[in-house]
């Protein structure tokens, strides 16, 4: 695993090659990306600190992360790219390993009494273009149909909310009247 992580990093080698070292990099990408992000939240005073919290935390970040995988794998299938959603579903794990650098950050930004969102900003963005550079790699599109796919989920979802908001308003107008 370790292996194929130095030779995506420093020959360039694609990590779709075997798929079940792909598996296992994405699996430990999302436990101690995940459990990163779990420590930092907790060292900012932003989580509550239990292991039952920590297990709700990780089972909705791995739904959300399967369903964004999904529908960008869904909508560039509609587009006529071919990939493996699954693939991508474990190359999203494989971003997750950046969240690493996150607790460490944390703790120097409460040391130097830093303001804490910047450091969880800068570290999404890597996230999110490392992700963009993964699409592009499994599905073999340009970066602009990259980043179009990517923010196709998001848009879904805020569409579905604001049509679930524009129901409950009239639903609860017709209710009064």
């Amino acid at each position: 695993m370790l292996g194929c992580l130095n030779d995506y990093f420093e020959n360039a080698k694609p990590l779709l090659a075997d798929e079940k070292t792909l598996r296992k990099i994405g699996f430990w990408g999302y436990t101690a990306g995940i459990f990163s992000l779990f420590i930092s939240l907790r060292l900012s005073e932003a989580a509550a600190g239990s292991y039952i919290s920590f297990l709700f935390f990780f089972a909705i970040a791995i739904m959300l992360n399967y369903g964004e995988s999904a529908v960008t794998a869904l909508f560039l299938d509609m587009l006529g790219y071919k990939g493996s959603p699954s693939a991508l579903f474990y190359l999203f794990g494989f971003a997750h390993f950046l969240w690493l650098f996150l607790p460490p950050l944390i703790f120097i930004g409460k040391f130097m009494d830093l303001p804490l969102l910047p450091i969880f900003l800068a570290v999404f963005s890597g996230i999110v273009f490392l992700r963009l550079k993964l699409i592009k790699e499994a599905f073999s599109v340009r970066y602009k149909m990259a980043i179009i796919s990517f923010s196709a989920p998001y848009i879904l979802a805020c569409a579905l909310s604001l049509l679930a908001m524009m129901y409950s308003v009239y639903w609860l107008s017709e209710m009064l009247n």
